[in-house]
């Protein structure tokens, strides 16, 4: 039976798009309507070889907060409205770039979409989180080292 299948999978072909929107911006777009859900990654450049001297790490934890309130939303309410999309967003800093996805329902894109215009455009960076995700790093610091 499985013989039969793996040929199958095989010939359906994943196309693969490029489009760029009107201010410029390439993207590549890969579409399977098997699954209600939508997602996407994305990167801008900078990172951590951006952090002033003094001040290491300031990318990563800017980019920890970013899912941590924006714009009206304090943190609390950021996440209810997460949870009330049905999606999941994060982001992350390497030396070289600012990484992002978010994955949401497609009925539920649009407030997604908004979620993620707010984190990427207007963050908050309260004192509460600043500290709780300051925490986590330091933790995590501590755990590689050990």
């Amino acid at each position: 039976m499985l013989f039969l299948i793996l040929p199958a999978l095989a010939a359906r072909a994943t196309e693969i798009q490029s489009v760029t929107s009107p201010k410029g911006v390439t993207a590549w777009l890969v579409e399977d309507y098997s699954v209600p859900v939508v997602a996407i990654r994305f990167a801008f450049g900078g990172g951590s070889t951006q952090d002033p001297p003094g001040k290491e790490g300031l990318a990563n934890l800017m980019t920890g907060l970013f899912h941590e309130g924006a714009g009206p939303l304090d943190s609390e309410a950021f996440q209810i409205k997460l949870d009330d999309a049905g999606a999941e967003m994060s982001f992350g800093a390497t030396r070289d770039g600012i990484y992002g996805s978010l994955r949401m329902l497609a009925e539920q894109r649009h407030e997604a979409f908004d979620l993620l215009r707010l984190a990427v455009n207007e963050p908050r960076f309260d004192q509460a989180p600043i500290d709780r995700i300051r925490a986590q790093v330091l933790s995590g610091i501590i755990a590689n080292e050990n």
